[in-house]
C-alpha cells in the first residue's frame, strides 16, 4: 500500500535537520547551566562565612564586660583575638574603646576562607557596639 504525496508525516531530512538544530541549541545553553551551578556554590561559600562571623560575633557580645578586653587586629593574629581551630575559615576580632558614647567598645569580626572559593576569595567583616 502507498500513501499518497500529501500525507503527513515527516521525511528523514526534516528529522535530521530538526535533530540538528535541537542538538546545537542544547549546546549552546550547556555553559548557562555550569555558570550557574558555579555561581550557586560561590553563594553557599559566602553564606558559610557569614554563618560564622555572626557566630563569633554573638559569643563575643556574651561576654562579660570585665572579661572582656581590648585587643586584636584584623589583619594578623593576635593571641587571645583569633581563632583558627577550623581548617577551612580563620576568624580575627578587634575591641576598641569608644570616646563616644562612652562606656561602649566596638566589636568587629573578620572571617577569611582558607581553602579554595569558586571565584575571588572573599571575607565577611561584620561590626558591633556594645555597652556596659
Amino acid at each position: 500500500m502507498t500513501l499518497p504525496r500529501n500525507a503527513a508525516g515527516f521525511s528523514l531530512l526534516e528529522a535530521l535537520v530538526a535533530i540538528f538544530f535541537t542538538s546545537a541549541a542544547l549546546l549552546a545553553a550547556a555553559p548557562l547551566f555550569v555558570h550557574a551551578s558555579h555561581a550557586t556554590d560561590a553563594g553557599a561559600d559566602m553564606g558559610a562565612v557569614g554563618a560564622i562571623a555572626v557566630d563569633r560575633m554573638e559569643q563575643l557580645r556574651q561576654e562579660l564586660w570585665r572579661n572582656f578586653g581590648t585587643g586584636g587586629s584584623l589583619t594578623t593574629n593576635v593571641a587571645g583575638f583569633f581563632d583558627d581551630s577550623d581548617p577551612d575559615f580563620l576568624v580575627r576580632w578587634q575591641v576598641t574603646d569608644n570616646v563616644s558614647p562612652s562606656q561602649t567598645r566596638s566589636i568587629t569580626v573578620v572571617v577569611l576562607p582558607l581553602t579554595d572559593q569558586l571565584g575571588p576569595r572573599r571575607s565577611v567583616e561584620i561590626t558591633s557596639i556594645r555597652g556596659r
